[in-house]
């Protein structure tokens, strides 16, 4: 609807249709409006029915009183009808039936020529032509006959002659000014209702777009969540989301803020004091039945009703997750002994090495080779060697803590990381190793085998970048340990003192 199709001469709509609707969405008010100038058409003619006891015995008392009671009859049979009409043309049509029966009664008035008659001949067309609620032809119907009426009654009185010709013209005028008022007020209030009609469905077409955006939101196979970007609280989540969670949040109580841990580098907490979008990241959530399923999250702060709350995605990646650390586990574990292989030790040795720089605390490094290892293979064959290098990895995990860090480096070649030892600890530590060994019995091929070990100590120095410097310092002293006469330990600072003797 455009305002080029309201009708330049009544206001009122070119589109029979549309005219239907306005009308149809005004009938409440329109009636509401009626029933009050019914109403008050009863309270003031009985008013004026009293007043008029003033002139009982004049020649004007023998019309009004009559004119006056028509009125009234006439308003009160209106305004039972009103109720009974469920339709604009109805009730159009009851405003005529009054305006016709108070314009003829009130005409009938007039031509008594009363003090009030050439006020109410101007003043009851203008009326009709401002309150009563109707269209515009059935407004100005009853605005020029109530004219047309209200001058012929003024005019039947024998001393109206000299104003005919002004009375006409003023009437003329009047009728043509109260036309345009109409036609005006007309146009406007259309224009507000066609503005509220495009606001409305504005609103529609939105609430219809937010439905489907919400439909779409559900049904997408992706866990999605709207979490409050203040405590967390789940805002909705779509079916896959639930499916993934083990229930509706809502119901299960989970806060997805507080429950998803991840890398500090990526945490979606720091949404809540961000803006913008999050980069992807993984993280651990906890669901419904307390276990943990790895996600990888990608998250953005949105603003759902001017409230700021955080759109999340979530991909399900416990089974990678799980497929990685058995590949990262395979890569850096020995298949045969099950302790950390060459690459797993130098990648736990390279941080403990850098936090004993940073912290002070002292770092130890035991090297270990089994003593004529390839002896044992050599006579026993591979199968005694290989029982003997589980045999002593057995042992180091019974002799040491789960903070150290054992690894095979290579064929009977051993390396241990202790923490927090100082050289007499490490020194001790490597004697229970050594002696461990020399009590280790095993069989090969009917025969009761054993074996023994030399060990070389050396701790981590301030000065060392990595874990090779103490590696090669505790490498000398195991070969030391060795030219001595093997199974038995050997530390770098005694090892360097037999090399200057030597």
């Amino acid at each position: 609807m455009r305002i080029d199709q309201l009708s330049p001469i009544t206001g009122e709509f070119l589109v029979a249709k549309d005219e239907m609707r306005f009308r149809a969405e005004r009938l409440p008010e329109a009636m509401r409006q009626a029933r009050i100038i019914f109403a008050l058409s009863v309270i003031l003619n009985i008013v004026f029915f009293i007043s008029d006891w003033r002139v009982h015995g004049q020649a004007n008392f023998s019309i009004s009183i009559p004119a006056r009671a028509v009125i009234v009859g006439v308003a009160i049979v209106c305004l039972i009808a009103i109720d009974r009409m469920t339709t604009f043309r109805g009730a159009q049509a009851v405003m005529l039936a009054w305006t016709t029966a108070l314009g003829l009664a009130v005409g009938a008035i007039v031509s008594t020529h009363s003090d009030t008659a050439l006020f109410v001949t101007l003043m009851l067309p203008s009326a009709f032509w401002l309150v009563v609620p109707a269209s515009f032809g059935a407004v100005a119907l009853s605005g020029i006959g109530c004219s047309v009426i209200m001058v012929c009654g003024y005019l039947l009185h024998e001393d109206a002659a000299s104003v005919v010709i002004g009375l006409l013209l003023v009437m003329l005028l009047l009728n043509c000014a109260l036309a345009t008022v109409v036609v005006r007020s007309n146009r406007l209030r259309r224009q507000a209702w066609m503005a509220s009609e495009r606001e409305r469905g504005i609103k529609q077409e939105l609430a219809e777009s937010r439905l489907t955006l919400q439909r779409m939101l559900m049904r997408v196979p992706v866990p999605l969540l709207i979490v409050s970007k203040a405590d967390g609280r789940l805002v909705q989540a779509n079916d896959a989301a639930v499916e993934f969670l083990g229930g509706d949040p809502r119901d299960t109580g989970l806060n997805f803020l507080g429950d998803l841990r991840a890398d500090p580098s990526h945490p979606v907490q720091s949404l809540a004091a961000t803006e913008g979008a999050a980069h992807q990241f993984e993280g651990v959530i906890r669901v419904a039945d307390g276990t943990t399923r790895d996600v990888l999250v990608a998250a953005r702060v949105v603003k759902i009703d001017g409230v700021e709350n955080i759109l999340v995605a979530g991909l399900d990646i416990t089974h990678r997750k799980q497929l990685e650390r058995r590949l990262e586990h395979l890569a850096t574990t020995d298949p045969l002994t099950g302790l950390a292989n060459r690459a797993g030790f130098f990648a736990a040795a390279e941080p403990a090495v850098a936090t004993a720089r940073h912290s002070g605390k002292p770092l130890a490094l035991l090297m270990i080779d089994m003593d004529h290892f390839k002896r044992i293979n050599d006579t026993y064959g591979h199968e005694a060697g290989d029982l003997a290098l589980k045999s002593f990895a057995a042992l180091c995990r019974r002799l040491f803590r789960s903070q150290d860090v054992v690894g095979r480096i290579g064929g009977e070649e051993f390396a241990i990381l202790i923490p927090d030892a100082s050289l007499e600890a490490a020194l001790s530590r490597a004697e229970r190793l050594r002696a461990g060994a020399e009590r280790l019995r095993f069989r090969g091929r009917a025969a009761e085998l054993r074996i023994t070990a030399s060990i070389g100590v050396a701790l981590v120095e301030p000065s060392d970048k990595s874990a090779d410097a103490a590696l090669s310092r505790a490498d000398r002293a195991l070969y030391a340990a060795k030219r001595e006469g093997r199974n038995r330990v050997m530390h770098a600072d005694a090892a360097t003192e037999l090399s200057d003797v030597a």
